[in-house]
């Protein structure tokens, strides 16, 4: 049966680019300042979208410990920033764990350790991501984005682990086709 981390050169290379292209991104913008990612121009202009989440349940938490807490009443474009900014961080460690787990698929056999690997790996990276941080502008290096970073490999990775799952259960599920009940004349 073919094994997804079983691969040849080329496939090998394209594994390789991905994951450098996925720590070049993160690079990218870990060297850019806030301002420079600053989106909230281009949000206030979808004032639909604020209304909406201006008119939702009160959602209100202090994620960064400043005492400006995050608030979709009182501040509904700081709160569309805010989950854009994670939801961002979520998908591009997601997308570098899956492929640390591919890369190393062909250097480590055992599930378990290529999925501690990777996660160690995503936690690695991360953590220097918000090392970088504190030497850029106006940016701030946290812990807690090193957690929401692992919390996207670990989503993606279970997200990939079921499929895989799945896939394997479906090819290996016998085949009603061409199975009639036999007839008792």
């Amino acid at each position: 049966m073919h094994n997804i981390f079983t691969c040849s050169s080329k496939q090998n290379i394209w594994r390789w680019l991905l994951l450098v292209v996925c720590l070049a991104t993160i690079w990218y913008f870990s060297n850019q300042t806030f301002k420079q990612q600053d989106l909230r121009p281009k949000i206030r202009e979808y004032t639909g979208l604020v209304h909406i989440v201006q008119a939702m349940p009160r959602i209100h938490f202090d994620y960064d410990g400043n005492h400006k807490p995050t608030d979709n009443r009182k501040d509904p474009v700081n709160f569309i920033h805010f989950w854009i900014r994670k939801g961002a961080h979520v998908i591009m460690y997601g997308i570098l764990g899956l492929s640390l787990l591919l890369v190393l698929g062909r250097y480590i056999r055992t599930e378990r350790t290529r999925y501690l690997a990777a996660g160690f790996g995503v936690t690695l990276v991360a953590g220097f991501d918000e090392f970088n941080q504190t030497f850029v502008g106006d940016r701030t290096g946290m812990f807690r984005d090193v957690l929401v970073d692992l919390a996207g490999f670990i989503l993606f990775a279970l997200a990939f682990y079921l499929a895989k799952r799945f896939i394997i259960l479906r090819k290996t599920k016998p085949s009603a086709q061409g199975l009639v009940p036999a007839s008792n004349t």
